[in-house]
């Protein structure tokens, strides 16, 4: 597979993998009772930076020669 290919079929696979983790970091939040701000600030950090891990090995597949 080009290189060309590989990125379409990449970013098809982030946009739909994104709208899940989206959708389930929703549901998620939603769940949690609202009664420490703290835990809240840190449940959003945590959801927010939990795509990247992922989302490192799959840019790093579509820039690969």
């Amino acid at each position: 597979m080009n290189i060309r290919t590989r990125k379409f079929v990449g970013m098809i696979i982030l946009i739909i993998a994104l709208t899940i983790y989206v959708l389930v970091a929703m549901r998620l939040a939603a769940s949690f009772e609202r009664g420490n701000i703290f835990v809240e600030i840190g449940l959003y950090f945590v959801l927010g930076f939990a795509w990247i891990f992922p989302a490192r090995y799959l840019l790093g597949w579509m820039q690969r020669e």
